[in-house]
């Protein structure tokens, strides 16, 4: 059975301060086609990012010699604020107690295949593919980027504040037959592990014909297949049949809070419809599938995300969440700019800091199993460790937090005149600071 294993390690014997496994096993394509070194990477191109391009033999130079590369500087953000924040560090970590490859084993696989120009002689064997960008959500941390129901939302509310129009196109890349066979679908056969997002990854075509591909090439018994999901409709049942043939299935489920507030942040999805796909995936999937709560944490819902965390210990979910002892996992928000945690009023700020200092969550899980003891853990540090980032006043961006917080504030104006929702009704802790 697979886990997610996410041990707190200290670093003093990794290969340098900057290191990190996914450039010498890992194939990242965005909603566009373009390949990029990771999800959390604000960097993608075409062509010099490949397996060996020009790029990603640099970043895999400067990482070797402990040197920052732009393309990781999320992570390197990050961890300048706290432990167990960055990718990066779940990454080695998860090397470490999933695979067993400690620092040893890690340094002597760099030096056996990286030539000097950075050139890895070996195929990556973990893959990551945002299938376009078709879906119904119209999730407010989302852009039509992600979202091809947003083109219509984007587009007024950009008109309306005279902002530069965002990309708007529908991608078609991944219908084109001939490219996968060509490019992706090799790329599938070599590797064990692939993560498949969106848009809305359950409701493309194509997500069917990976499956296929590989149960009629019988090497699904042998593949892991992550999701990442809206929870908006239920599994179809093709989908679920397909799914009996594959080693492992997991679903990371994108709910961030609850009740009125998770439906204003993944509108128009309602809470009955988490709940009821939530009741599913805790009583009525196979053994071979495990599911996760990856809730997004941005500046409109990190106040509130004490609260939706003791919501979740009080389920009591006999299968969510299990192997990391019933907490969440937690994705930091950084794109766009205006949702950022770092771009709030330093007031707002201070009494985060203060709610999450005085919140009294359990220091240990009740599991007899040492390795989601460990899980717990690191998710109870990532997640008290949030209030750190506020402390950070680095932003990543090219304006600063107050300039992006104005955006904000005009951006959930205009949508709510588009949706009659209340923003300020929905999350009253703005309220003082509007």
């Amino acid at each position: 059975m697979i886990t997610s294993a996410y041990n707190v390690e200290n670093e003093e014997d990794t290969i340098s301060p900057t290191f990190c496994p996914i450039p010498w096993h890992h194939q990242y394509f965005d909603t566009d086609g373009s390949e990029g070194l990771c999800y959390n990477s604000p960097v993608f191109t075409h062509g010099e990012l490949e397996w060996n391009g020009s790029q990603m033999k640099k970043i895999r130079l400067d990482m070797i010699a402990g040197r920052k590369n732009r393309a990781c500087s999320v992570c390197h953000n990050e961890e300048k604020s706290g432990k167990c924040l960055s990718l990066r560090q779940q990454v080695l970590n998860y090397q470490k107690i999933h695979y067993k490859h400690d620092m040893k084993t890690l340094k002597s696989h760099v030096k056996e295949v990286t030539d000097k120009d950075g050139h890895v002689s070996t195929k990556s064997n973990t893959l990551h593919i945002a299938l376009g960008n078709t879906c119904s959500g119209k999730c407010i941390m989302c852009s039509p980027w992600n979202s091809s129901a947003l083109r219509p939302t984007h587009k007024h509310i950009n008109k309306q504040l005279n902002f530069k129009e965002l990309d708007v196109r529908e991608f078609q890349w991944t219908k084109d037959d001939a490219l996968w066979k060509k490019k992706f679908y090799p790329l599938v056969e070599q590797s064990h592990w692939i993560n498949l997002m969106g848009g809305e990854p359950l409701i493309t075509k194509r997500q069917h014909q990976i499956l296929q591909y590989c149960v009629d090439r019988n090497i699904a018994k042998d593949k892991v297949i992550y999701y990442n999901t809206n929870c908006a409709q239920p599994v179809p049942d093709k989908t679920l049949e397909l799914w009996k043939h594959f080693k492992h299935i997991h679903l990371d489920l994108s709910i961030d809070d609850m009740n009125e507030r998770v439906e204003y942040i993944r509108y128009p999805v309602k809470w009955d419809q988490f709940i009821k796909f939530l009741n599913w995936s805790d009583n009525d999937t196979n053994d071979n599938i495990t599911i996760e709560l990856l809730p997004s944490i941005a500046n409109y819902n990190i106040f509130y995300y004490p609260d939706f965390v003791e919501w979740m210990i009080n389920q009591k979910f006999k299968k969510v969440n299990k192997n990391l002892g019933g907490l969440p996992g937690t994705n930091i928000v950084h794109f766009p700019e205006r949702m950022g945690i770092k771009t709030l009023p330093e007031e707002l700020k201070r009494t985060i800091i203060h709610k999450y200092k005085h919140w009294n969550l359990k220091d240990s899980c009740d599991s007899n199993i040492q390795q989601v003891r460990d899980n717990y853990d690191w998710c109870r540090t990532r997640i008290m460790q949030l209030p750190k980032l506020l402390e950070n006043s680095e932003y990543l961006g090219d304006l600063d937090g107050q300039d992006h917080y104005d955006t904000f504030n005009k951006w959930h104006s205009e949508l709510d005149k588009l949706r009659g929702s209340n923003f300020y009704s929905t999350f009253p802790i703005f309220k003082e600071y509007q």
